[in-house]
């Protein structure tokens, strides 16, 4: 959905004074006055013209004074309204920055892709094997059990301290058909690395809406760090859209949390359009979230119209001259499903690790184009 912010009030024009106009047409008519005054007295020799003339001039004076009034305090009022005016819209704005800005802390991620896929080689900044439009599968001996394990290994010991002070929740994105399956896969998996498995009796298993979701949690933030686990699993009714293997884990910690875990990244508010206000929504985010105007690498995931690519890419470069780079999620990791936003923030958090500017992750679901812009902060000092 599009953010709904309301329309700043333009600043009313504020013409010029043109006092030089009135000072003119005051003198000349000062001027005819005298003129007109000078023939009256030759023509009737009555003294009295001079009074008259005078008096003429000095309703003219009047005259003058008041106009020139009336136009500084016309201009006065028009500035003191704009003034006004751009003090209720720089609150406006800053109340909008500040919910565009609001963001998820990401405290830790892992995730397992098959062998094919040369993840270590593209982390490391090195040459890869492009994948493409193909899926790419585990090999046969592998099993959701062990896939699970390596999953969560990394994340153990930071699991294991939250789970015992009864401060984790775990959420599962996987294929319904599979849900059921792949949920008694993670449990043994999360037994065996000897994790109370209270955490993992009520699981809670989030739907398809990125955005929505996002926006929940921002929403409703809670008290507890929340375990999302995504599965992209390559199931045997699946023989029309074949979508590679994988698995990732995000450990994302509630707002205004006190335990001193560093966070290694931000996942800021997503926002979804169509190709009608495409425009004028990617605008508006780059405008209000932070780090917008400073977005250098942009990751497409699912979008292989290059009008579209193209389109964006222009956006972001109005915002200010800077070497903007595009990625695409299928030539890494191969034909993503439901799940290849979550896949696509891994490569770009790994893409993107040590620098301090954002990635901004471009995914196509059917009609709608999603926007949600990641940020490594490993390095930074900052703690939650």
């Amino acid at each position: 959905m599009a953010w709904d912010f309301p329309v700043l009030t333009k600043p009313e024009k504020i013409p010029p004074l043109e006092l030089n106009r009135l000072f003119m047409g005051f003198v000349l008519c000062l001027l005819i006055i005298v003129f007109m005054g000078a023939v009256y007295y030759y023509l009737t020799q009555d003294k009295n013209s001079f009074l008259y003339s005078l008096i003429l001039g000095l309703f003219s004076f009047v005259l003058f004074g008041m106009a020139v009034g009336w136009k500084i305090l016309r201009v006065g009022m028009l500035m003191k309204n704009n003034e006004v005016i751009e003090i209720n819209n720089r609150k406006a704005e800053g109340v909008c920055c500040k919910w565009a800005s609001e963001y998820i802390s990401i405290v830790d991620f892992s995730f397992v892709f098959p062998d094919e896929i040369e993840i270590g080689q593209f982390s490391r900044g090195g040459e890869y094997n492009a994948i493409g439009n193909r899926a790419i599968i585990f090999s046969e001996t592998s099993d959701y059990i062990a896939i699970f394990h390596d999953l969560l290994c990394s994340l153990r010991y930071k699991l294991l301290g939250l789970s015992h002070a009864g401060k984790l929740e775990v959420n599962m994105y996987v294929p319904e058909v599979l849900s059921l399956s792949l949920w008694r896969s993670f449990s043994l998996a999360w037994s065996e690395l000897n994790l109370p498995e209270g955490e993992v009796i009520n699981p809670v298993f989030i739907g398809n809406n990125f955005v929505m979701q996002v926006d929940e949690w921002l929403q409703h933030p809670g008290d507890k760090y929340r375990l999302v686990v995504v599965c992209n699993p390559l199931s045997p009714e699946d023989t029309q859209t074949l979508t590679s293997d994988g698995a990732c884990a995000w450990l994302l910690a509630p707002a205004g949390v006190t335990e001193q875990l560093p966070q290694k990244g931000r996942l800021y508010r997503a926002l979804n359009t169509d190709s009608t206000t495409l425009h004028s929504d990617l605008s508006t985010l780059l405008k209000y979230q932070e780090g917008g105007m400073e977005i250098e690498r942009l990751w497409f995931n699912n979008i292989s119209d290059k009008n579209i690519v193209n389109k964006i890419a222009q956006v972001c470069g109005e915002t200010g001259p800077r070497l903007i780079s595009h990625f695409f999620t299928e030539l890494v990791l191969g034909r993503q499903g439901g799940g290849g936003i979550w896949m696509t923030m891994v490569l770009a958090l790994l893409n993107n690790k040590g620098e301090n500017t954002g990635s901004l992750i471009v995914s196509r679901c059917n009609a709608e184009t999603l926007f949600v812009q990641v940020k490594d902060t490993s390095l930074q000092k900052e703690v939650l």
